[in-house]
């Protein structure tokens, strides 16, 4: 099932943000990093970005023209660990203290925070992986009960707002809508913010189901999973109000470091690294690649952003789609970094 989590947004405290929330810069000593290669080390293991002979989001193209620099993100989830090495000056913000650490508390687990934040914005550091948008600026909000009340999830938008977030990663949901809920995203979204949310992990038909799903809501976009050969994976959701697929099988990205972590890397990499599956690792894939977009277009509104997104997806499976481009079982299709980016960029 889909990770239902009260909004968590984590800033760090230290130096003064021109919006005001005080950040503190993590930064990793340039000294202390391995030498620069051409791609991070287990990059090749990252199927997801570019492959020969898997339906990736051919990430290449996108970044030859930007890596999201200038962009500003918002990751709505449990817990982090900041000091990851692949991480690089991440802000936190706890939603429940007002501090700039929510640490996971188990070991021998994974954090859902951390991996889906590297999916998003792994450093392009030589080491281990690397993110979508790898030179953007990303702000964890955090909340360890993943946004199980209005309240909380309201308090945590309003804080990626005041942080001059552009997107907004939202892996979890509950399939109960509020109409204050509905209405903080309807805000958001005609001021120009775009919202990324994961749909189910049941692989049900969300037409079918009596509640509204968050990743239905027509002010966001609403993300199921792929396969390598393209297809929708079984286990994740689909309907008439979801926008876009992308790869949601076999994600590796971060986990904890060293021993703490779940070590389910399959050989692909070291033990500050994992495999994850679900929704929840597909929608910040869609996350990353609308910041590079933006960081070649700030003045692409939400509904560009959606719109570029739909229009260049490619269309794989052997599914029917209608003349607008749409199929039930695959949405728009399979987000494409590079066609999106070149579109956003006026290039094509």
């Amino acid at each position: 099932m889909k990770f239902v989590l009260p909004l968590f947004f984590l800033f760090i405290f230290s130096c003064s943000d021109e919006n005001g929330i005080r950040l503190d810069n993590n930064r990793y000593n340039p000294n202390q990093r391995p030498p620069q290669t051409a791609f991070d080390e287990f990059f090749e293991n990252q199927w997801h970005l570019n492959s020969d002979k898997d339906f990736s989001v051919n990430i290449l193209g996108a970044w030859a023209i930007t890596k999201g620099a200038g962009v500003r993100i918002a990751v709505l989830d449990n817990n982090i660990q900041k000091y990851h090495e692949d991480f690089e000056a991440v802000n936190v913000f706890n939603i429940h203290d007002n501090s700039n650490r929510i640490e996971p508390v188990r070991k021998r687990e994974f954090s859902h925070g951390t991996a889906v934040t590297g999916v998003i914005s792994a450093r392009f550091n030589g080491r281990g992986t690397i993110g979508v948008a790898p030179e953007s600026d990303v702000i964890f909000i955090g909340d360890t009960n993943f946004f199980s009340t209005d309240a909380n999830v309201i308090r945590a938008l309003n804080a990626a707002k005041l942080w001059g977030a552009r997107v907004i990663n939202c892996s979890w949901g509950g399939g109960l809508v509020s109409e204050s809920f509905e209405s903080a995203m309807r805000t958001l979204y005609e001021n120009g913010t775009v919202i990324v949310f994961a749909t189910d992990n049941r692989g049900i038909n969300l037409d079918d189901n009596r509640n509204k799903d968050e990743s239905e809501l027509e002010w966001v976009i609403g993300v199921t999973g792929s396969d390598k050969n393209g297809l929708r994976a079984r286990n994740m959701a689909f309907g008439s109000n979801i926008d876009i697929m992308a790869p949601g099988v076999n994600i590796l990205t971060l986990d904890l470091m060293g021993p703490d972590g779940s070590n389910n890397h399959n050989g692909l990499a070291n033990e500050n690294y994992g495999l994850r599956n679900g929704t929840s690792f597909a929608a910040p894939i869609v996350s990353g690649i609308a910041a590079l977009m933006l960081s070649v277009n700030p003045s692409l509104s939400a509904t560009e952003v959606r719109r570029i997104i739909t229009e260049t997806a490619q269309k794989t499976g052997n599914v029917s789609y209608d003349q607008n481009g749409f199929s039930l079982e695959h949405a728009y299709g399979l987000i494409d970094a590079t066609g999106a980016v070149r579109r956003a960029a006026g290039l094509d």
